[in-house]
């Protein structure tokens, strides 16, 4: 997530995580990311929030909606993961794998931090 500027905004009906590419990010954007920023954001790809991309003169934000959502991180603040879970947890990875390959999307361009994947 290097050259990623992460933040979160918060109004009366929603909460955005959002994420700005750095200037490394766009300029790779016009050859490798172009096909996948098309993909994420002209398809609703299962597994995965469908974001807004919101683009300004010099660069673009990628926001999600994760209003009435937790983060991982934090649901495991809170009380012990259970075994199912972690199952559960590892299907829905396997099927998110599998739902990037119906559009031709590498999984390797995904992050498993908990703080950005929510429940």
């Amino acid at each position: 997530m290097k050259d990623i500027r992460v933040s979160h905004q918060r109004n009366l009906r929603s909460n955005w995580l959002i994420f700005e590419p750095g200037d490394r990010f766009l300029l790779g954007l016009k050859n490798k990311y172009a096909y996948e920023i098309g993909m994420i954001e002209n398809n609703k790809i299962g597994n995965f929030i469908k974001p807004v991309i919101k683009r300004t003169d010099g660069g673009m934000a990628i926001c999600y909606d994760i209003s009435s959502l937790q983060p991982l991180s934090r649901i495991m603040e809170v009380r012990a993961v259970k075994v199912d879970e972690i199952r559960n947890f590892i299907i829905e990875i396997i099927s998110a794998v599998k739902a990037l390959e119906e559009f031709l999307l590498e999984a390797s361009s995904i992050t498993l931090n908990p703080e950005f994947i929510f429940s």
